[in-house]
């Protein structure tokens, strides 16, 4: 079974897609909830990485620092293969005119 998670900025209405799995690992409770899931994206998206680097993830974390994480929705794909979670994730974003922050992300495996 593979997941890919859409964070969805409500204020500019732009998904930043992840399969990153570094919010697994802050998340304890063994059912989570929505509110969970949400809290252990937010902490994991405001870890930046080097000055150098303009990537997604930092992209990600400077609209999380800008706007906040009432602003952020997620919804999370799931299926049996990855190429079947992408495209899921994809179809989402693109049926309901979101615009996509980044495509070089990829569903990861649960």
């Amino acid at each position: 079974m593979y997941q890919k998670n859409i964070c969805l900025n409500t204020k500019t209405w732009v998904a930043y897609s992840t399969g990153n799995q570094g919010y697994r690992k802050l998340i304890k409770n063994p059912k989570p909830t929505a509110d969970d899931v949400r809290r252990a994206l937010y902490k994991r998206s405001i870890k930046r990485r080097s000055e150098n680097t303009r990537d997604y993830y930092n992209q990600w974390s400077e609209s999380v620092e800008r706007d906040g994480l009432d602003f952020f929705f997620v919804v999370t794909v799931k299926a049996k293969t990855k190429d079947e979670a992408d495209a899921k994730a994809k179809e989402i974003v693109s049926d309901n005119g979101w615009k996509e922050a980044s495509t070089a992300t990829y569903a990861t495996e649960i």
